[in-house]
């Protein structure tokens, strides 16, 4: 036996089959006789007709999706594992589907995602970038930006960032609590990143009441944030007779560049040199020997917020940036003593 369908239950009732569909799917407000209405509830129960409630609702309704707009080939890159991660764990949570979009950083295949992502019955989208890079996006409600770097758009949309500046004042406080006095900062060419980061080392230092001679910066050429990078900035900075006892490392791939730099020179780490990372990526922080002390970016919480807000939509487009941790390990030191002064 064929199950009925609501043209079935309009020819038996005697009228069209969008009547039936207005009547039993309860929409009050629309103009049909009590009669009417009679003829279609007795026809449709005689058939044992029964709506498809569930369609009904994808048909009216926003599924329970989030599209999540990739700008950058995420599960290739530990920084985009863990963003994934976080991602699809906080919309498990919510119960909410992942529809992931990736774009390979093509600025025609971003705007593409994007379009695609406004045309599907999603409850928003998350733009989850990577790297900076100036981002054009249209005005929409339900867009939330969600970058591991500081990022500018184009249009004013809610943005989900990393707290550069309180990380930054992590690593000065630790330092200076500590007792080091005289600090080596191995950084990357000017970036928004590295400009926002390097800043709030230089406020909390000021903050502490040191002096600005005593941060000591090396700028490696060409966004070199490497290994290789690193090797250079160390050596720059600890060769010389007053060198820094400590040395904070943009990332930790840098701060693997400061462990050589230290065994060719003879320095102990953490005896004789302290030295931070920054970015906590387990297959290299827990490889070093002795284990590196870092930041952990607040990846997790990033990915939890942009759900939230995009879940939320509000309409009042925000900027919020989160902090992240100092994960203390064995890299990390009081100064020795013949070292502590000048």
């Amino acid at each position: 036996m064929s199950v009925p369908r609501i043209r079935d239950v309009a020819a038996l009732a005697g009228v069209a089959p969008s009547t039936v569909s207005v009547v039993l799917n309860g929409k009050a407000t629309a103009r049909v006789s009590d009669d009417t209405r009679r003829r279609i509830h007795e026809a449709a129960e005689q058939l044992g007709y029964t709506p498809n409630v569930a369609a009904r609702r994808l048909r009216t309704t926003p599924e329970r999706a989030v599209a999540v707009v990739a700008e950058d080939d995420l599960s290739t890159l530990p920084y985009g594992l863990g963003l994934l991660d976080g991602l699809y764990r906080a919309c498990w949570e919510q119960g909410v589907r992942v529809l992931l979009l990736p774009t390979g950083g093509e600025p025609t295949r971003l705007r593409d995602a994007l379009d695609h992502a406004a045309g599907q019955q999603v409850s928003g989208t998350i733009l989850a970038s990577i790297y900076h890079r100036r981002i054009e996006t249209p005005r929409s409600r339900g867009l939330v930006l969600l970058n591991l770097e500081t990022a500018q758009t184009d249009s004013p949309v809610t943005t989900v960032l990393p707290d550069e500046r309180s990380m930054a004042a992590l690593v000065v406080d630790e330092l200076c609590s500590l007792g080091h006095e005289r600090v080596g900062l191995v950084t990357i060419a000017p970036s928004l990143e590295a400009e926002s980061r390097l800043a709030g080392l230089r406020a909390a230092w000021e903050q502490q009441g040191r002096a600005d001679d005593d941060l000591r910066v090396h700028v490696s050429p060409d966004f070199a944030a490497t290994t290789a990078g690193g090797l250079e900035g160390a050596l720059s900075l600890l060769d010389r007779p007053d060198r820094p006892t400590a040395l904070a490392c943009f990332n930790d791939r840098m701060a693997m560049g400061a462990y050589e730099a230290a065994r060719r020179l003879g320095l102990r780490i953490p005896e004789d040199l302290t030295v931070i990372g920054h970015d906590n990526l387990e297959p290299i922080v827990e490889s070093l020997h002795p284990p590196l002390t870092t930041v952990a970016p607040p990846h997790q919480e990033m990915a939890e917020k942009a759900v939230e807000l995009v879940l939320a939509a509000e309409a009042a487009p925000e900027t919020f940036s989160l902090p992240g941790d100092l994960v203390r390990r064995d890299s990390t030191a009081r100064p020795a003593p013949q070292t502590r002064t000048r």
